[in-house]
């Protein structure tokens, strides 16, 4: 017969084995794309959420031309950050990676709505800033942290209603 005592000390290695286990792994996926920049990743996700609301804005050209902007600036600058790190990434790269996160986005909205109309939030505020520089950006503006509340109430406005419809297509 076994010692309840000796079981609960089994159960809790058992589970401390696992959470190292799952640390490890996540090192070691972290590492992989270690190469690539917050900013390349970010970008990359900005393009795809971009396409998404300038699809959506089909009956606002002013906006959809803004938006479809925005996913250029934002596919060249994935193109021009990853570069850095890694030889030979062209823009036909950038447009896979948007269309696995576009994938992303689809397979996941059920469960992570919310997340994924705060990052169209974080989008926006940021191109935004590469937006009001005109044609020809010069610089690159810092990914924001602080996002003021009317351009915080228009993208959650507009990533909730274009995400809704989007997902469902």
């Amino acid at each position: 017969m076994t010692d309840p005592v000796r079981k609960d000390e089994m159960n809790a290695t058992k589970i401390s084995l696992g959470v190292v286990t799952g640390i490890c792994l996540s090192l070691f996926f972290t590492h992989i794309h270690a190469q690539e920049s917050r900013i390349a990743t970010q970008s990359v996700r900005c393009a795809a959420i971009f396409s998404v609301l300038a699809e959506t804005a089909a009956n606002d050209s002013k906006h959809q031309a803004r938006f479809k902007t925005a996913e250029t600036i934002f596919s060249e600058l994935f193109v021009k950050e990853y570069r850095d790190k890694k030889e030979g990434v062209t823009p036909d790269e950038a447009l896979r990676r948007r269309d696995l996160v576009l994938k992303e986005f689809r397979d996941t909205y059920a469960n992570r709505r919310a997340y994924i109309i705060e990052e169209t939030v974080l989008c926006g505020a940021w191109g935004e800033g590469f937006l009001s520089q005109g044609e020809n950006y010069a610089y690159v503006p810092v990914i924001p942290k602080v996002i003021p509340q009317n351009i915080r109430a228009d993208y959650e406005s507009r990533g909730s209603s274009a995400f809704a419809g989007w997902v469902l297509r």
